[in-house]
C-alpha cells in the first residue's frame, strides 16, 4: 500500500519518451535508443529544472548529432545522466521501457 502512495500506480501503457535519442555513441552499457531516450527524458522533465547546471538545449541538440567533440555533452557525461536518471526512476515506470 505504501509503495502506490509513493510511485502511483503502474501505467497502462508504456510511457513515450519526450526526445528521441541514439545510445550510440554515448555509451557502451546498452544499445537499446528507447531505453536511453527514455531516460534522457526522465532527467530532463524531473531534475534538470531543479538542478540546472547544463544547457539542456545544447546537450540535446550534441547528443541528436552524434557530437562526442562537443564541449557540451560528452560519453561521461552522458553515462553520469543515465546512471542518474536510474536511480530517480519510479520502478513501476521501468516494466513499460
Amino acid at each position: 500500500m505504501l509503495d502506490e502512495l509513493l510511485i502511483g500506480p503502474a501505467p497502462s501503457k508504456p510511457v513515450r519518451p519526450l526526445y528521441r535519442l541514439h545510445a550510440h555513441p554515448w555509451t557502451t552499457v546498452t544499445d537499446d535508443d528507447r531505453l536511453v531516450s527514455h531516460l534522457v527524458s526522465l532527467f530532463i522533465s524531473w531534475d534538470d529544472n531543479f538542478l540546472s547546471f547544463m544547457d539542456r538545449d545544447r546537450l540535446l541538440e550534441a547528443m541528436a548529432r552524434g557530437d562526442v567533440k562537443s564541449e557540451f555533452c560528452s560519453p561521461f557525461l552522458v553515462n553520469a545522466l543515465l546512471a542518474y536518471a536510474c536511480v530517480i526512476m519510479p520502478q513501476t515506470l521501468s516494466s513499460g521501457v
